[in-house]
């Protein structure tokens, strides 16, 4: 049986706004499923929206401080040859050809909330993938790049799905910097999705699911 073919598509974006904190993909969120994935005998394919070094959130590599420890899967990325140089040299969504992939995945970080929404050849890609029957998956703030997919009929495609998002009142509760992100998941998503669920205000839930 051939090796199935997963892309993993990170963000490209390295600042928070215009408040000159740095920010990009959440390390684990590309470390936990890239392993995961090659353990199970995948082929993995790392791509970003721009190509080149992908941005880390240095909360999440211990750059800079943060109340989550980094897990053990991101320090073996960190500490693995092969996958930083990986991340160190990816190509952009415009040199891969997505139809030679059985699957893909949006992994999160503050970064994709700039970058992914909008982005043409992301969002053609992510429609023709599902439109062929591929894997279409995304954690975190990586749904923010199935915002502009739309399936060969033109609607959305998430049109009728129900989903969860993390909603604009925890982001104030959490973070000093909430007007700077481009837009905000729940209405966002609200202008899709058939049934939105919000997160339980107060929680730092770093799931979001579109089923």
């Amino acid at each position: 049986m051939p090796k199935r073919k997963v892309l993993i598509v990170t963000t490209s974006h390295a600042e928070l706004g215009k408040t000159g904190r740095r920010t990009g993909v959440w390390l684990e969120e590309l470390a936990a499923p890239y392993y995961a994935l090659r353990k199970a005998g995948a082929g993995v394919t790392v791509a970003s929206i721009k190509g080149g070094e992908i941005p880390f959130d240095p909360r999440s590599t211990g750059d800079e401080q943060s109340d989550q420890p980094v897990p053990e899967t991101g320090r073996r990325f960190l500490g693995d040859p092969d996958a930083t140089a990986t991340a160190k040299h990816s190509p952009s969504i415009d040199e891969v050809n997505a139809a030679s992939f059985d699957a893909t995945f949006l992994p999160g970080g503050h970064g994709a909330m700039w970058d992914m929404p909008g982005n043409p050849t992301l969002a053609g890609m992510v429609g023709s993938l599902f439109d062929t029957g591929k894997i279409v998956s995304a954690v975190c703030h990586g749904p923010a790049g199935l915002v502009s997919a739309k399936r060969r009929n033109g609607r959305s495609l998430v049109e009728m799905a129900s989903a969860s998002t993390a909603s604009r009142t925890p982001r104030r509760r959490l973070w000093a910097w909430p007007r700077s992100f481009r837009f905000c998941s729940k209405p966002a998503c609200a202008n899709w999705a058939a049934g939105l669920r919000a997160g339980q205000t107060g929680s730092h839930s770093r799931r979001a699911t579109v089923t």
